[in-house]
């Protein structure tokens, strides 16, 4: 299952461009993170919680629906693949 970050009015459109994509998840409870899941650690690191408070997740069959705390409770039930290039 693939999740979209959505930031203020964006829409599902949206979803084709590589910073809303967060990253999917795998039949093995794998995450495999995306440019848009940078985005959102760094905001974390930056502390940036006005911005971080207008994000949306919601995953691409639209029935998962997360804010970004719930998001990361989410995550931390799978075990995150980071890929190195």
């Amino acid at each position: 299952m693939k999740y979209y970050l959505i930031y203020g009015k964006q829409t599902s459109e949206d979803f084709i461009y590589d910073i809303n994509q967060i990253g999917h998840i795998n039949d093995y409870k794998k995450f495999y993170p995306e440019k848009g899941f940078e985005i959102i650690k760094k905001l974390i690191d930056l502390n940036e919680s006005v911005i971080l408070n207008k994000i949306k997740i919601e995953s691409e069959d639209h029935k998962e629906k997360y804010n970004i705390q719930e998001f990361i409770d989410f995550l931390s039930k799978h075990k995150i693949k980071i890929i190195t290039q």
